[in-house]
C-alpha cells in the first residue's frame, strides 16, 4: 500500500488519497500521451495518408475510424480531424459519419490494454523504455510505446493503492452505490470524462474502481458508456465556429452516442452479463472493457444502415447557407486542435498548401485570358485573387510556426521547413499571376494593343502547357507523392520546344510583316516570359517536395 490511513474504521487521510490519486491519473495520461505519439510516430505517412482519404463505403468509413483510433488513442482526436476534414471540403458529412462509427469502436482498444494483469511487468517497461529513449536513437520510438505502456499500468495502479482506503469508509460505500442507478452513473461518467477530456480515462477510473470493488460491474458498464458521451463536448467545440457540414459532424457524434447510451440503458445488467459470460468470472477488469467493446460495436452495427437517414436530418437541422452568403465561413483544415498531435498537424498543414497550389493552378488559364481580352474589373478581381492566396500563406506559415514549438524529431523537422520553403515560392508563383500578368493586361488596355489569332493561340498553348505542370505540383504537394513532381521536371523540354518555337515565330512574323509596331510583339514576348516564370516556381516546389521525402529511420 503507497499511501497511509489515519484509521481504516473511521476516517480516511484524505489528502494522501487525494494526492495518491491525482498523481497517479497525471502519471497514466502522461503515459497516454506518450503512448499516442509513439503510435503515431510509427504509423507515420501511412497513418496521414488514411486520414487524408476518409472516403469510401459507409463501412469502409467504420473499420477506417476504428483503425485510426487504435493508433490515436482517442475517438476524439479523430473526431476532430474529421471535423476539419469536412470543413475544408476534403470529404462530406455523410462520409465523416460511419468514421465516428469506428472511432468509438477503435476507442475501446485501450480499456481492453489496461485490463490484461501485466503489472508486475509495468516498471520492467517503463524501465527498458526508459533506456531505449536515452541510449537507443534508432529504437527510440518502440521505447516511446514501451515507456507510455508501462506509466499507465503504474498510473492506474497508484490509483487503486490510493483509493482502497475508500473500502474501508461506510460514506464512501454508500455514495457509491448511487452508481448502481444507471442514469446516474451515465451522467457521472459523462461529466468526468468531458473534464478530462479522455474516455480512455474514465474507463481505467471505472476498471480500477471495479478491480477495488468500490462499485459493481453494472455501475463500470454505466460509467463508460457515460464516458462515450462525454468525450462529445470536444468536438461541439471544434465546429463551433466551422461551417454547416463540420456541424452536422459534431452533431452526427453527439446523437451517435445519445441515442447508444438510451439504447442500452435499460439492458446495463444483461450487458454486464453478457460481458461475464464472454469473461468468465473473477476477473472485472476484463469483464468491464469486454463490456466497453460489446456496447460500441453493438451501437456502430445498429446505426450504421441509418447513417443515410441521420444525415439527411443533421442537414435540415444545419442546413448550408445560400452560396455567397456572408454566413457562409472561410473554412481551412488548419485545426488548432491538432497541435500536440504534430503527425496530424503536419498533415493538416500539407493539405492547406495542397489547396492553395490547387487555387493557383486553377488561376493561370482565367489569368492568361484576363491578360488577353479582360477588362479593367476583371483585372482588378485578380488582385483581390491573389490577396486571398497571400492570406492563407501567411495562415499556413503561422500555423506551422506553431507547430514547430512542439518537439518535433527529425523527419518531422525536415517537413516543417519543406512545407515553408513551398509556401514561400507558391507566393512568388502568385505574384507572377497577379503582377506581370495584370500590369500586361493594363498595358494592353492602356496602349490599345491587339493581339492577331495566331499570337494569341501560342500564348494559350503555352499556358495549357504549363497549367499541366501546376496541377501536377498541386498533386504531388496533397497527395505527398514523387511520381508527379517528376512528371513537372520532365516537362522542361516540352515547355522549352514551346517556347523556342512561338519566339522564332514571332521573329519571323514580325520581319515579313514588316511592321515597325513593336507593342503586339513586345506584349506577346513578356506574357510568354511570365508563363515561363510559373514554370520556373512550379519547377522549384516540385523539386523541393522530391527531395523533401526524407526516409524515416524507424521503419
Amino acid at each position: 500500500m503507497l499511501f497511509a490511513i489515519a484509521d481504516t474504521t473511521s476516517s480516511i487521510a484524505w489528502f494522501a488519497v487525494a494526492a495518491g490519486f491525482s498523481a497517479g491519473l497525471a502519471l497514466f495520461m502522461y503515459g497516454l500521451r506518450e503512448l499516442t505519439e509513439a503510435l503515431q510516430r510509427l504509423a507515420g505517412d501511412r497513418l496521414r495518408a488514411v486520414l487524408a482519404r476518409l472516403v469510401g463505403t459507409p463501412l469502409a468509413g467504420v473499420m477506417t475510424g476504428a483503425m485510426v483510433t487504435a493508433v490515436l488513442q482517442s475517438s476524439t482526436v479523430t473526431t476532430v480531424v474529421a471535423i476539419g476534414f469536412v470543413a475544408a471540403g476534403v470529404m462530406t458529412s455523410r462520409q465523416a459519419i460511419p468514421v465516428v462509427l469506428g472511432a468509438n469502436i477503435g476507442t475501446t482498444v485501450t480499456a481492453q490494454v489496461i485490463s490484461l494483469d501485466i503489472n508486475t511487468w509495468a516498471f520492467v517497461l517503463v524501465a527498458f523504455g526508459a533506456f531505449g529513449v536515452l541510449r537507443a536513437k534508432r529504437l527510440a520510438t518502440a521505447a516511446r510505446v514501451m515507456f507510455g505502456l508501462g506509466l499507465l499500468f503504474i498510473g492506474m495502479q497508484i490509483m487503486a493503492d490510493a483509493m482502497a482506503p475508500l473500502r474501508e469508509n461506510a460514506l464512501v460505500v454508500n455514495a457509491m452505490t448511487r452508481l448502481d442507478v444507471a442514469v446516474f452513473g451515465v451522467i457521472v461518467g459523462a461529466l468526468y470524462s468531458a473534464a478530462v477530456r479522455s474516455s480512455s480515462a474514465t474507463a481505467a477510473l471505472a476498471i480500477t474502481m471495479a478491480s477495488q470493488r468500490l462499485i459493481g460491474l453494472e455501475a463500470g458498464v454505466a460509467l463508460v458508456i457515460g464516458a462515450n458521451v462525454g468525450t462529445c463536448f470536444t468536438a461541439v467545440l471544434a465546429a463551433a465556429h466551422r461551417s454547416s457540414a463540420a456541424k452536422r459532424v459534431a452533431g452526427a457524434h453527439v446523437a451517435i452516442n445519445v441515442i447508444g447510451a438510451l439504447l442500452w440503458i435499460g439492458f446495463i445488467d444483461q450487458l454486464a452479463a453478457l460481458a461475464v459470460t464472454i469473461s468468465g468470472s473473477g476477473d472485472v477488469a476484463r469483464q468491464l472493457a469486454n463490456a466497453h467493446t460489446i456496447f460500441n460495436i453493438s451501437v456502430a452495427l445498429a446505426l450504421l444502415p441509418f447513417v443515410g437517414v441521420l444525415a439527411s436530418v443533421l442537414e435540415r437541422i444545419f442546413p448550408d447557407p445560400p452560396p455567397d452568403s456572408a454566413q457562409q465561413p472561410i473554412v481551412s483544415p488548419l485545426d488548432p486542435g491538432l497541435l500536440d498531435t504534430p503527425t496530424l498537424a503536419l498533415a493538416a498543414a500539407r493539405l492547406e498548401v495542397g489547396r492553395v497550389a490547387k487555387q493557383l493552378a486553377d488561376a493561370v488559364m482565367p489569368s492568361i485570358e484576363t491578360a488577353l481580352s479582360g477588362n479593367w474589373d476583371e483585372l482588378s478581381e485578380m488582385v483581390r485573387a491573389d490577396d486571398e492566396v497571400d492570406q492563407r500563406c501567411r495562415s499556413a506559415v503561422e500555423y506551422l510556426t506553431s507547430v514547430g514549438q512542439a518537439g518535433l524529431d527529425r523527419r518531422q523537422t525536415d517537413e516543417l521547413f519543406m512545407l515553408l520553403e513551398i509556401i514561400d515560392d507558391l507566393e512568388s508563383l502568385g505574384d507572377v499571376l497577379e503582377i506581370n500578368f495584370v500590369m500586361l493586361g493594363r498595358r494592353r488596355l492602356e496602349r490599345a494593343i491587339s493581339l492577331d489569332e495566331h499570337a494569341i493561340e501560342q500564348v494559350r498553348q503555352l499556358a495549357a502547357a504549363v497549367t499541366t505542370t501546376v496541377r501536377l505540383m498541386a498533386v504531388a504537394i496533397d497527395r505527398d507523392q514523387r511520381e508527379p513532381a517528376l512528371q513537372v521536371r520532365a516537362a522542361k523540354p516540352h515547355i522549352n520546344r514551346i517556347v523556342a518555337g512561338a519566339f522564332v515565330d514571332q521573329a519571323t512574323r514580325l520581319v515579313d510583316s514588316g511592321s515597325r509596331e513593336l507593342g503586339p510583339y513586345a506584349l506577346e514576348r513578356d506574357l510568354i516570359e511570365a508563363l515561363r516564370r510559373v514554370y520556373y516556381y512550379t519547377k522549384r516546389i516540385a523539386a523541393t517536395q522530391r527531395a523533401g521525402r526524407v526516409e524515416d529511420p524507424d521503419r
